[in-house]
């Protein structure tokens, strides 16, 4: 039975694959590694990693794309992509909004996956209830980009009910590893068909 195959499907994915997220090597681990994107699927000594690992096929015409900062695969064939993630770093506020009240808290919420935790920061406000500064009381895990929109962002008062405020805007920024993605080729093939990872290469 070859160890794999030429074209981009799980069942042509290489067999020893799993060993790289320390798991046995078998076609039924092989296949759960395939186009995964889920961060925290593998174990690392019982403990979930926080990072996303996934076999990609990647053709010669795939080589060409940008997967994240600048990533790029090496070589057409079977590549191991890693989607690493961070802790909150910084806040910056984007508009004060009103009416908040100081120490009210704000929830950056990272996403679900096996690693995630929201980071949270208490808020400073002027006499208007604008938010004049930011105090990051838990750095959080398992944000997957340096930039978290205003959308990921939530704000209660100090008790954990409503707060008074809105029109605030802010960005967090997490760093460590977030956002960076690696790849690297296991097997160099001269061609490859298919693209069952077309939303990604």
């Amino acid at each position: 039975m070859p160890l794999w195959g030429n074209k981009d499907q799980s069942n042509n994915s290489p067999l020893f694959t799993p060993l790289q997220v320390n798991l046995t090597t078998s076609a039924n681990n092989a296949n759960t590694l395939f186009i995964n994107l889920t961060v925290g699927t593998f174990k690392n000594n019982n403990v979930a990693m926080k990072e996303a690992v996934g076999v990609f096929g990647i053709s010669t015409t795939e080589i060409a794309n940008t997967v994240s900062g600048g990533t790029k695969a090496q070589h057409a064939g079977w590549n191991m992509r890693t989607a690493y993630t961070g802790p909150l770093t910084g806040i910056t506020i984007v508009a004060p909004g009103k009416l908040y009240t100081n120490g009210d808290i704000i929830t950056v919420n990272p996403g679900a996956s096996a690693v995630s935790a929201n980071a949270t920061a208490i808020i400073a406000t002027n006499g208007l209830g604008n938010i004049v500064s930011t105090s990051i009381t838990s750095v959080g895990a398992g944000f997957t980009t340096t930039s978290i929109s205003n959308a990921s962002v939530t704000f209660a008062n100090s008790t954990g009910g409503a707060s008074l405020g809105s029109l605030a805007n802010i960005t967090a920024t997490a760093g460590g590893r977030a956002g960076r993605v690696q790849l690297e080729t296991l097997v160099a093939l001269g061609s490859l068909t298919g693209d069952s990872d077309g939303t990604i290469f």
